[in-house]
């Protein structure tokens, strides 16, 4: 029987989703597109559909046909015993909400479960958990939601005690709304900005240092970090939406060119948080690599999938088969 692929959602992150659908439909045939629109209706539409679908990080997909299902929780009576491979992010589909419907279903899915899920989406909450395992991250402070005055005073604080902050969405990924943000700034905009965008946003500390990122996976009943990727970034930029996913400024090494030590100790963070954190299949996870070794930042549950995500560079380098990796995941989903 037919696996599901679910993609799209209501986030804001519904294109790299579109991206990374088409990725797998077009190495691995044989799936069952589900399509989750903005309205949360579930359009069943064909392979070739989701593969023809142009620019995919700027253009939102519309199917054709009309949706079997008001949402999710409609559409699972339909799923009918097939494994459902996620290809969500942000939201709805990383936050733990349709991994808590599959599982009060009964429902074979990819990717961390519900509890994992929900803790790696919300920064704050995986800072407390890795620390307690003797992890080091960054200082943050928690912005006000709804006060531009109070937020400003915070960030212009945290300015003032870190000379250059990064503030962003507590609960959110592909680096939408990230600020990076120095005396120069101009705060009031940027306060501004952050209190009336309707997400909780903390403050962190800028590390000076490498950004990394390590894709792990659970292989051969082992967990495994893949490989570690750098992130170059041009001066005057930041690894935001248009540089992650439209190449505006942003450089990705894969492997990432580090000495023995500096690899090792990166790897080694990767799969610990991955552990801690209680992930499930794959996982990936971003630091900042300084003179003192890796800072964690923060943990993806469905990391992108597209062709210019790292996961698929990460198991290129590894000379593993993209097919192989997906074959594996609907294993393990079905010894969950």
């Amino acid at each position: 029987m037919q696996s599901i692929l679910l993609f799209g959602g209501m986030s804001d992150e519904r294109l790299v989703a579109l991206a990374s659908a088409q990725n797998v439909l077009s190495t691995m045939p044989g799936f069952t597109p589900w399509f989750i629109a903005p309205n949360g209706a579930v359009t069943e539409v064909p392979a070739t559909e989701v593969i023809a679908h142009q620019k995919p990080f700027e253009v939102q997909f519309a199917p054709k046909g009309v949706p079997f299902a008001a949402d999710i929780h409609a559409a699972v009576r339909d799923i009918n015993g097939r494994t459902v491979f996620l290809c969500l992010h942000g939201d709805e589909g990383e936050n733990g909400t349709i991994q808590k419907v599959f599982e009060d279903a009964g429902i074979r899915y990819t990717g961390s479960g519900a509890k994992a899920s929900a803790t790696c989406f919300d920064k704050l909450a995986t800072k407390k958990v890795v620390a307690t395992h003797g992890v080091s991250v960054a200082e943050q402070i928690t912005l006000t939601k709804g006060n531009v005055k109070a937020t400003q005073a915070a960030i212009t604080d945290f300015v003032e005690r870190h000379q250059k902050i990064v503030v962003k969405p507590i609960a959110s990924g592909s680096s939408v709304g990230l600020h990076i943000v120095d005396r120069s700034s101009d705060l009031a905009k940027v306060a501004f900005a952050v209190a009336t965008s309707g997400h909780a946003y903390m403050a962190e500390m800028f590390l000076e240092g490498r950004e990394i990122t390590v894709g792990v996976a659970q292989r051969g009943g082992k967990v495994e970090a893949l490989c570690a990727s750098e992130v170059l970034v041009q001066k005057g930029r930041a690894f935001d939406y248009q540089g992650k996913y439209l190449g505006d400024g942003i450089t990705e090494v894969t492997p990432a060119k580090l000495d023995a030590a500096d690899t090792k100790k990166c790897l080694e963070l990767g799969v610990a948080v991955h552990q801690h954190l209680g992930c499930y299949g794959y996982s990936r996870s971003d630091m900042i690599l300084t003179a003192k070794g890796p800072i964690f930042l923060e943990t993806n549950t469905l990391p992108g999938l597209s062709k210019s995500s790292f996961v698929p560079q990460q198991l290129a380098h590894r000379g593993i088969k993209l097919t192989d990796f997906i074959t594996e995941q609907l294993e393990l989903a079905t010894k969950r």
